[in-house]
């Protein structure tokens, strides 16, 4: 598995510029399938294990704005006509689910069925137009009044919670909950978890629990993950700033960044969590301490390490905006600008568009 990771480094930077000229903003595993939404509006259906563009006749949209998926796995988008719209496979169309009035940033679906739009003035249903808004901010720095900025990212997980992080940069970042089958938010208990300096970059998890990917980067570099559990929330993993041991007569230190978490992504099918830095992939069993870094597994070996130690100074094809564990050993990504891949397990490829 690490000569896997150490074999992705290299093939990404030597192939940036042999990608092909299609950029994704998003990709979905669906099925047997990875479904990628364009920059340009379209989308593009690959096979899984091959990474062949599949030829699919009822993908004629050309204005979608949004890619996500029901919760029984069918494919869902938004387009600029305001649709929202469903694909069901087995019959090979789409169904009307409902159109949107308010700008959406993000589309989720509950187990019921119930559709719903993530906008700067809430949570929209869908069916009724409802909005539902909070302005209680955990986040003390914040004030919010009559619309939400710096959303960021957005999750539903299986008891039906829709979930909203938010970006304020050096501001920290932000935390909503909506229960979907009472339309409220929920309080959240913060156990050991303060937002006021931690953005929240992404959300991951599994039948019981959400995983919170958190990261500073105003001077300085780190990264928390929460586990929230029924609401309550705890600090599973940190790695932050801190200075090195004094050396040398003068007493010398140094500071030292803490990791940046880029990406994560919990495998369902080992009970695995993900996460990728500019120091390697690293993955764990959840029921482990994973508190610091010695509970991880770090895949990338040791001379992958040395070549992107230095976030800032590699190449965009290296930055990663999303992983997701789709087999044992099996995973899609996209990065920064925005190109796609996967892996078998052996080898890393890049999703490229036919002409």
């Amino acid at each position: 598995m690490k000569s896997v990771f150490c074999l992705l480094l290299s093939v990404l930077f030597v192939s940036f510029a042999a990608c092909g000229s299609t950029r994704f903003n998003h990709i979905l595993p669906v099925g047997n399938t990875v479904w990628a939404l364009t920059e340009t509006g379209s989308i593009i259906v690959f096979e899984s294990r091959n990474g062949k563009v599949i030829n699919t006749p009822a993908l004629t949209d050309t204005d979608i704005i949004l890619l996500t998926k029901d919760s029984y796995g069918n494919p869902v988008t938004a387009n600029k006509r305001k649709e929202i719209k469903r694909y069901i496979p087995v019959r090979r169309v789409w169904e009307l689910i409902g159109t949107y009035d308010l700008p959406p940033l993000g589309v989720v679906v509950d187990s019921r069925g119930g559709c719903f739009t993530i906008t700067e003035k809430g949570i929209q249903d869908v069916a009724s137009k409802q909005v539902y808004f909070d302005t209680h901010s955990i986040n003390r720095q914040i004030t919010l009044r009559d619309k939400w900025f710096g959303i960021n990212c957005f999750y539903i997980d299986k008891q039906d919670v829709i979930w909203i992080g938010f970006d304020y940069g050096e501001w920290g970042g932000n935390l909503f909950a909506f229960q979907t089958p009472t339309r409220t938010f929920s309080t959240l208990s913060l156990i050991d978890v303060n937002l006021e300096l931690m953005s929240i970059k992404q959300f991951t998890g599994n039948d019981s629990s959400v995983y919170i990917i958190t990261r500073k980067d105003h001077m300085e570099t780190g990264s928390t993950i929460i586990k929230a559990d029924q609401l309550k929330l705890s600090t599973l993993f940190s790695s932050q700033p801190y200075w090195s041991d004094p050396t040398g007569p003068r007493r010398s230190q140094i500071r030292i960044q803490g990791e940046g978490i880029e990406a994560a992504s919990f495998n369902p099918f080992t009970n695995q969590l993900y996460f990728y830095t500019s120091h390697g992939l690293f993955r764990s069993q959840t029921n482990k301490d994973l508190s610091t870094l010695d509970g991880w597994e770090n895949l990338m070996p040791e001379r992958a390490r040395k070549q992107t130690a230095n976030a800032a100074a590699r190449p965009v094809a290296l930055q990663l905006i999303s992983l997701e564990m789709t087999g044992k050993n099996r995973f899609i990504f996209l990065t920064h600008n925005h190109l796609a891949g996967w892996s078998d397990g052996k080898t890393i490829h890049y999703f490229i568009a036919e002409d």
